[in-house]
Parts: structure tokens; sequence; C-alpha cells
């Protein structure tokens, strides 16, 4: 398993639920 990989997707999972919350606000 990429570990640097993992860190990207869950950062970027991270940022849209982020974007997705900041929205629905």
């Amino acid at each position: 398993m990429n570990i640097d990989g993992l860190m990207v997707r869950k950062s970027r999972s991270l940022s849209k639920f982020l974007l997705q919350s900041t929205l629905n606000i």
C-alpha cells in the first residue's frame, strides 16, 4: 500500500467534505 497516496486521498475527500458542509450551511 502507498501511504502517500492514501494521505492524498484522505485529504482530498476531507476537503471535499468540508466544501460540501460549507455550501450546505
